[in-house]
């Protein structure tokens, strides 16, 4: 067999190779864009965020940091996949986990528990670009830019 159609067979037969492919599209650092962000309850509680988005193994880790009005700064780390799993979030003041669901290349459903009972459910989405990703939740609309 040669080289060409071994590799056809691992792009066809192997359904991770496909998806980290896709999963390298939200690979990045991304800045919060407050201006074109809404919070549905009040003004933006920060006044700067980043998160930044890369590979860990086989899994993904997000890691935010945000700059509260007031000056108070918010780290929170996440390693996990896109396979509808809680993993936990690192640096909340409780038992929070996240767990994303991949529902297309650009688009990811988020359900967070806190000990264990669902208390949000969001929705990711990467531009068609790859310039811009946008969280929305039933009290946010945040779009992050890719720097």
């Amino acid at each position: 067999m040669n080289r060409r159609v071994s590799a056809l067979l691992i792009l066809l037969l192997h359904p991770g190779f496909s998806e980290s492919q896709t999963t390298s599209d939200w690979l990045g650092v991304w800045r919060l864009d407050l201006a074109r962000s809404e919070w549905k309850t009040g003004p933006s509680p920060y006044t700067r965020g980043t998160w930044k988005i890369e590979r860990a193994g086989d899994a993904v880790r997000m890691i935010y940091d945000l700059v509260g009005t007031r000056g108070g700064v918010t780290h929170m780390e996440w390693t996990g996949q896109f396979d509808a799993r809680d993993y936990p979030l690192q640096g909340a003041d409780a038992v929070v986990t996240y767990a994303y669901t991949r529902v297309d290349a650009r688009t990811l459903d988020l359900l967070v528990k806190v000990d264990g009972n669902v208390t949000m459910r969001g929705c990711l989405m990467l531009s068609a670009d790859g310039r811009s990703l946008t969280s929305e939740t039933p009290a946010t609309r945040t779009l992050y830019v890719k720097r």
